[in-house]
C-alpha cells in the first residue's frame, strides 16, 4: 500500500519576518529617543567628594564553609580506607 504524503507546514514568509523585525526596531528607537531615564547607570546615588575618598576594604579568604572537614581516600597499599582530618 503506498504511503500518504503529508502537506508541508507553511510558516511565515521571509518578507513577514523582516517586517516584524522592522517593527520591533522602530519601537526600541522610540523608547530610547524619548526618555533617557531608562538608560543603565542613571539610578546611581550622587556622592560628595569626601564620600568618594573613603576607602573600603574587603578581605577574601579561601575558607569554604561548605567544604568537608575530613577526606576519605582508599589506600591501595594497605587495602583500606583512610580518613584525613583537616584542622581549620
Amino acid at each position: 500500500m503506498p504511503t500518504r504524503r503529508r502537506a508541508a507546514k507553511k510558516g511565515p514568509t521571509r518578507r513577514q519576518i523582516e517586517e516584524d523585525n522592522d517593527d520591533d526596531l522602530q519601537e526600541d528607537d522610540d523608547l530610547l529617543g524619548q526618555d533617557n531615564n531608562n538608560m543603565p547607570g542613571n539610578d546611581q546615588e550622587e556622592l560628595t567628594p569626601e564620600e568618594k575618598d573613603v576607602v573600603h576594604f574587603k578581605v577574601l579568604t579561601s575558607n569554604n564553609p561548605q567544604a568537608p572537614h575530613n577526606m576519605t581516600k582508599f589506600s591501595w597499599k594497605e587495602r583500606c580506607f583512610k580518613t584525613e582530618d583537616f584542622v581549620d
